[in-house]
């Protein structure tokens, strides 16, 4: 369990993905231009650069993405390597240029700095397309879906609800909620990883059975339930990170709440019957007090 757990840790601050190949100064121009017909994304970068360490998750799933197409990926730290700092005139970082093959700069990237919108730029610039990589989450949103969810009880399962644009469980190449999923996988850890993209319209029945009013949401639920436990479920909404998901899944208490969906299902319901009749209780002394005043 010590030795789970300590590669855990480690894998909290390690790329999900590893092929970007990092140059300097002695190999630029031998890596980056050395393969005939092959564009190259650069990214320059700065070790004390806080925009740079937010776009490094983004960055990373590149290098398996377009491994083995018409692209290369490269980094480099364009601080400490001063002549490629010269000689691309960098004042500041993060920097992603484009090169063809004969040192030519062609593009120089702008947009968001999102994995799924480099992609888009690579493609439309280059032409090359990305690889389609293994995914350890499965993606809720369709009616069916809940049915796979509840009647699932010979493993734990995790429902977490986020929007696309988090920067921590957005990126479906290279979250931390991707990650423990991969590594509780590898590690035999029968645990099921699910996760529901609250804009999708086809989400919105999971939205409203689970109340996710706000994101990140994440809900637990423990194998071994009985047919009365089906709908039990334990929501952990305030602070959400890894370790308090790999806490969660070794059984801490870490702040997670005891709830029952049917039970809410109906309290919601019965509030907003008691709104509705309220509302037509007000209408009929408005009917009231205009026909008094009718009549006067």
């Amino acid at each position: 369990m010590v030795s789970f757990v300590y590669a855990l840790l480690v894998l909290l601050v390690s790329p999900i993905w590893a092929s970007v190949t990092e140059v300097d100064d002695s190999n630029f121009e031998e890596k980056v231009f050395g393969s005939p017909g092959k564009f190259s994304l650069v990214y320059f970068n700065s070790p004390y650069c806080s925009y740079c360490r937010e776009f490094d998750p983004e960055f990373e799933p590149l290098g398996d993405l377009f491994q083995d197409t018409k692209l290369q990926v490269f980094k480099i730290d364009g601080l400490n390597n001063k002549r490629i700092r010269g000689k691309y005139k960098l004042v500041g970082f993060p920097v992603v240029k484009l090169f063809s093959s004969d040192g030519e700069q062609i593009g120089y990237y702008n947009g968001k700095r999102r994995t799924p919108d480099i992609i888009e730029y690579i493609s439309d610039a280059t032409g090359a397309q990305p690889n389609k990589l293994p995914s350890y989450v499965v993606n809720l949103g369709k009616g069916e879906d809940e049915k796979k969810i509840f009647e699932e009880t010979d493993r734990d399962v995790l429902v977490t609800f986020y929007e696309p644009w988090d920067t921590e469980l957005g990126n479906p190449y290279n979250s931390y909620y991707e990650r423990l999923a991969r590594h509780y996988a590898e590690n035999k850890r029968n645990i099921l990883f699910s996760a529901v993209d609250v804009t999708d319209p086809d989400s919105a029945g999971l939205v409203s059975l689970f109340q996710a009013a706000s994101c990140p949401m994440v809900f637990f639920l423990p194998k071994g339930r009985k047919a009365d436990e089906k709908y039990t479920v334990y929501r952990v909404d305030e602070e959400i990170d890894s370790k308090k998901l790999v806490g969660l899944l070794s059984g801490t208490d870490v702040g997670q709440k005891k709830l029952n969906l049917k039970e809410m299902q109906k309290e919601t319901e019965n509030r907003l019957k008691e709104m509705l009749q309220e509302d037509d209780e007000e209408d009929d002394d408005d009917d009231y007090d205009f026909a008094m005043y009718r009549d006067l």
